[in-house]
């Protein structure tokens, strides 16, 4: 017992604390620590020597990590087997008392490769480890806690490419290059500029901060001009815990006295394929011959003239120091082959045997294989042109869009595949007319009739496009004197019938869908107006057209035109308008609109329903 009784003696954890990354201890004075468990082998353990020295048995050490708010994220250590006090028997207890004590044992380095207790990757972030120990006799030490960074991510910096031309420098050129570039911000991030050996020519240093733009004047570190030739520009940084930036620079950068020289041309500021102009030509002329201006190699590229980052269209690439005169271009795409479309440019990229590079582009120019993108819009929806000074002009809105210009445009209104109302020009497209329902001839639209129009551009090349519609006419109230007279040819019957039975009953003669369902909407119209003059009577005349003029014809049609008279007469008696106000009349072919009989193509206009209103 009184070995036992000696145990009061207090622990003391002394722990010698150096960073040992890859093998090499490192002495940090601040007592803070770095290191980047992602496997590269720099730094991706935290490796603590330490040391316990005790009077007494080592009973138990454990190495603590914690997050930043004190949560336990990783533990380990060894402790003695306990003897349970509740189950203890004479043999045990004799062993505790007489058997020699044994100490835990402590290693001399102890490790933390970055991952939690439960086997999960710690993220990056500030950690804080310690370590404790107690003896057998339970007093109990432990150290301060010293702060860990878990840094997996690299320095950052991006480089900023030149074009081919802003890498040419030199006493005969633009006297210094600009490499822009940007980073994050560290302890130190070093630039060298190499020749073409692969020896530093100058340095440049950015102390505890991101990375500026420079400007390099082709002077070395002593401040001598260097040699005419070929220069690479690298930075790079590398952070407490060794990570190390990704590579940056720019290569190809050329110093050079003599300036290359080229341009580019092309044959026609359009290209259309589907029209006259077939084929682009592009002509090259350089002073890229002899000595280190020799051409190793050339790119010519069709590109988007306003998208800087746009891909290429079309690419041809020679090698050697073959001359560059001509290149002949169908308009289409390298890919798919369809026709390119857009405003374009050509670029010229020449390679030299020196390293150097020059450009030259050609003037934009127009490829497009699509006609002419048109719309009409009409307003109001129903043109009512019968003088009430409401819907009496239509709005006629003309939309013609193309990447090429006009050459002519045409807007034709039809009568029944007639031509009604025509308007024309040259390269330039209204955008409006307004039209008061007359033809060319001034005769005025009929009542309830659709009216079809076409709408035609050519472009300079010569590709056309139309737009088709039609314009819906209204029923139209004319006042004849003291009456109103409504005149609707497009009411459509049966053949030699006062009916709208449909095809489906009668194959030969009866109405398809559309026409029946035509006269319905004509006729509920004529009712809605007829609905608006409640005062006036309605005298409703069925009108023929008479294609003989015989007396035996007359004879005929005066009774059909009669009967489909009284089938509008019921028609509109049974949608709503009193039967008192309508009268029905059949006038047969006596009084033609179109009297002309050879005008065959007006013929149509002779067959209608009249209604007379009068009080």
């Amino acid at each position: 017992m009184k070995n036992i009784a000696i145990a009061g003696k207090a622990l003391c954890a002394v722990v010698l604390f150096s960073v040992l990354v890859a093998g090499n201890a490192q002495e940090n004075k601040s007592e803070v620590y770095y290191f980047s468990p992602n496997g590269d082998g720099k730094k991706d353990v935290l490796a603590i020597p330490f040391a316990i020295k005790d009077s007494r048995f080592i009973k138990e050490w454990r190495f603590m990590v914690t997050d930043a708010a004190g949560a336990v994220v990783y533990s380990t250590g060894e402790e003695t087997k306990k003897i349970d006090e509740n189950v203890r028997n004479y043999k045990e207890i004799f062993l505790s008392i007489f058997k020699p004590k044994q100490s835990v044992d402590v290693p001399p380095i102890v490790r933390w490769d970055g991952m939690t207790s439960e086997g999960k990757r710690a993220p990056d972030g500030n950690y804080y480890f310690y370590i404790l120990a107690r003896d057998d006799n339970d007093n109990y030490s432990e150290t301060m806690r010293y702060r860990v960074v878990l840094d997996t991510t690299p320095p950052q910096v991006s480089v900023q490419q030149p074009a081919a031309q802003d890498k040419f420098f030199g006493t005969g050129a633009k006297k210094t290059i600009m490499i822009r570039q940007s980073g994050s911000r560290e302890d130190q991030w070093t630039g060298v500029i190499r020749d073409d050996a692969g020896k530093a020519v100058r340095h440049f240093e950015w102390a505890d901060s991101a990375p500026t733009n420079l400007v390099w004047d082709g002077k070395d570190d002593k401040g001598m001009t260097v040699p005419e030739g070929e220069y690479a520009y690298a930075i790079s940084a590398t952070d407490r815990a060794e990570n190390q930036s990704p590579p940056a620079g720019v290569a190809g950068i050329r110093f050079e006295t003599i300036v290359p020289q080229a341009e580019a041309g092309r044959s026609a500021p359009e290209l259309a394929p589907n029209g006259r102009t077939k084929s682009e030509a592009f002509h090259f002329v350089t002073n890229l011959e002899g000595g280190n201006r020799e051409i190793s190699g050339w790119t010519f590229t069709v590109v988007p003239a306003h998208d800087a980052g746009a891909p290429a269209v079309k690419e041809w690439k020679g090698a050697g120091a073959a001359p560059l005169s001509t290149i002949e271009w169908d308009g289409k795409t390298g890919g798919a082959g369809a026709i390119a479309e857009g405003v374009f440019k050509g670029i010229l990229d020449v390679k030299l045997a020196s390293g150097a590079a020059v450009q030259a582009e050609t003037p934009s120019f127009i490829s497009t294989g699509l006609p002419p993108k048109l719309n009409v819009a009409t307003i109001p929806p129903l043109f009512s042109p019968d003088g009430d000074k409401s819907g009496d002009e239509l709005d006629i809105n003309l939309s013609a869009q193309s990447l090429l210009p006009f050459e002519s445009w045409t807007f034709v209104i039809y009568d029944h595949e007639v031509p009604f109302w025509t308007r024309s020009g040259g390269a330039d497209v209204p955008q409006k007319f307004i039209w008061n329902g007359r033809g060319d001839d001034g005769v005025l639209v009929e009542s309830a009739t659709n009216y079809p129009y076409v709408f035609t551009v050519v472009d300079s090349q010569g590709q056309r496009s139309e737009a088709a519609g039609s314009i819906q006419v209204d029923v139209l109230i004319i006042r004849d004197g003291d009456k109103l007279r409504m005149r609707v040819p497009a009411i459509i019957f049966r053949a030699n019938n006062a009916d709208f039975v449909a095809d489906t009953v009668d194959k030969k003669r009866g109405l398809d869908q559309a026409t029946r369902d035509n006269n319905d909407r004509v006729l509920s119209r004529v009712a809605e107006i007829l609905q608006k003059f409640p005062d006036y009577k309605v005298r409703i005349e069925g009108h023929a057209n008479s294609e003989t003029g015989t007396a035996k014809e007359e004879q005929e049609l005066i009774p059909l035109s009669l009967r489909r008279a009284r089938f509008v007469q019921d028609w509109l008696a049974g949608h709503g308008v009193n039967a008192a106000r309508l009268s029905a009349d059949g006038m047969g072919g006596n009084n033609p609109v179109m009297k002309n009989r050879g005008d065959r193509a007006n013929w149509w206009k002779n067959r209608r329903v009249e209604f007379i209103l009068e009080k």
